[in-house]
């Protein structure tokens, strides 16, 4: 459990990250996409993130939610943000 005091600390590490990430692709012709503002949407999806994954499960089940591959990390075609 991530405690009130740590989560300012990650925040700030988050957003310290993506500006200087933010800040090198423009030069460079690269888009910056911040991937958190997508996936911070799928909270008003319901089947989207399981907080208490179906372990064990087959694929078929989504046990991470229908918003993730089976092994919890990239993301599924199911419920993209828009």
């Amino acid at each position: 459990m991530v405690v009130p005091k740590e989560l300012v600390k990650l925040v700030a590490a988050v957003t310290a990250y993506n500006t200087f990430i933010s800040a090198q692709a423009q030069p460079h012709g690269f888009v910056y996409f911040n991937p958190n503002v997508a996936l911070d949407s799928l909270r008003q999806v319901p089947t989207a993130v399981r907080p208490f994954p179906l372990i064990g499960q087959p694929c078929a089940a989504n046990p991470f939610g229908t918003a993730f591959s089976c092994d919890a990390v990239h993301p599924s075609a199911s419920d993209a943000p828009g």
